[in-house]
């Protein structure tokens, strides 16, 4: 082996990533799907709006939204307090998505207020 192929061998070897806890994995998925059930809702009742969908479907849509977006808060704020544990307790070199899910746990509740708040308009 000469010096051009053992240095293109050490440039192509990659740490071993940080072997994540099962409960990290779970959270993690549980954001995404979360996520994207709420931009789910969120669109069918936009799209209700202009298509004409019955109130009852609207009102089912709204619900779904608000119990997506709870979940979604808390979803989030359990990943974040699971990313702190694994950054500050453990002294891993953990790069966590803290940062997505502050994002993911605004985003729902900014649709569950939102969901609440038409739910209100539309009741009286």
């Amino acid at each position: 082996m000469d010096e051009r192929t053992g240095k293109i061998r050490k440039f192509l070897i990659f740490k071993k990533p940080v072997k994540k806890p099962l409960a990290i994995i779970f959270v993690e998925r549980m954001v995404f799907f979360l996520s994207i059930m709420i931009l789910l809702t969120m669109g069918l009742y936009i799209r209700g709006n202009f298509n004409d969908f019955t109130d009852a479907t609207q009102r089912l849509l709204l619900h779904i939204a608000g119990i997506t977006g709870i979940c979604l808060v808390f979803s989030g704020a359990i990943g974040v307090i699971l990313d702190l544990f694994m950054i500050l307790h453990l002294k891993l070199t953990y790069t966590g998505s803290i940062v997505l899910y502050i994002i993911a746990g605004s985003i729902g509740a900014t649709s569950t207020a939102a969901a609440l708040f038409i739910q209100t308009l539309t009741v009286g």
